[in-house]
């Protein structure tokens, strides 16, 4: 369970990269703080199954598709090459859960990740694996 810190991280990040239109029909991003995307690297780094706990909520939260590339293709990737021991619980995860495929499916293949860590996400992102 989340703290209600890490409740309010997941809600900032998610509203940092929401756009909204305001009175005016200007589109802004709902929270322009960055401060939920420094907490949650610095939380990867740090606490890598936090980490991981962090980028679950937020990947059940999102509403965008490009939410979920900017945080597959960002903090996830940087969890994957830093803690590859965490992908045991990224897979438990995923045969469980559609929003942690759909993360796992977000990721580019261009990103650079060792060939067994890339196959293990690969087949993790498969409705039935």
């Amino acid at each position: 369970m989340l703290s209600a810190e890490h409740k309010r991280l997941v809600e900032s990040y998610i509203a940092s990269r929401t756009w909204v239109q305001d009175a005016d029909m200007v589109l802004r991003k709902k929270d322009d703080s960055d401060w939920a995307e420094s907490a949650l690297y610095d939380t990867v780094w740090e606490q890598p199954a936090i980490g991981w706990e962090l980028i679950r909520e937020i990947s059940r939260s999102a509403n965008s598709s490009e939410i979920l590339e900017e945080l597959a293709n960002g903090p996830l990737h940087q969890l994957l090459v830093e803690h590859p021991e965490v992908l045991s619980n990224i897979e438990t995860d995923a045969r469980s859960e559609a929003s942690v495929r759909a993360l796992l499916r977000s990721l580019w293949e261009e990103q650079p990740l060792p060939q067994e860590i890339r196959a293990r996400v690969l087949r993790a992102s498969e409705p039935e694996h």
